[in-house]
């Protein structure tokens, strides 16, 4: 059901991820992370200073990744990660399958 894989994320750690063999289509989701503008909202102060965490194929990996990054900031109220759903910018028609 699930495969183990070693991404590189933006900080140039490895950690492990699971990718699900059985996502019927690539929903492909983005994992990003930034510096708020203050400790609540979404307004990122330094737009340069966004790093890309990884793209997955479906939900289970990009939390597990989201999760594992965001561990490594935990006492930064500033610091914010995010998962974006690509796949609703691009079919925003598509409906998900919930598993």
């Amino acid at each position: 059901m699930y495969r183990e894989i070693s991404p590189v994320d933006s900080q140039n750690s490895i950690h492990k991820q699971k990718i699900c063999e059985t996502c019927p289509n690539s929903l492909i989701r983005l994992v990003f992370d930034g510096v708020l503008s203050g400790p609540s909202g979404t307004d990122f102060g330094d737009i340069d200073k966004i790093a890309c965490v990884g793209m997955y194929p479906c939900y289970a990996p990009a939390l597990a990744a989201w999760k594992g990054a965001s561990h490594l900031k935990v006492d930064d109220a500033y610091y914010k990660y995010v998962i974006v759903h690509l796949h609703k910018m691009l079919e925003p028609d598509l409906e998900e399958e919930k598993a």
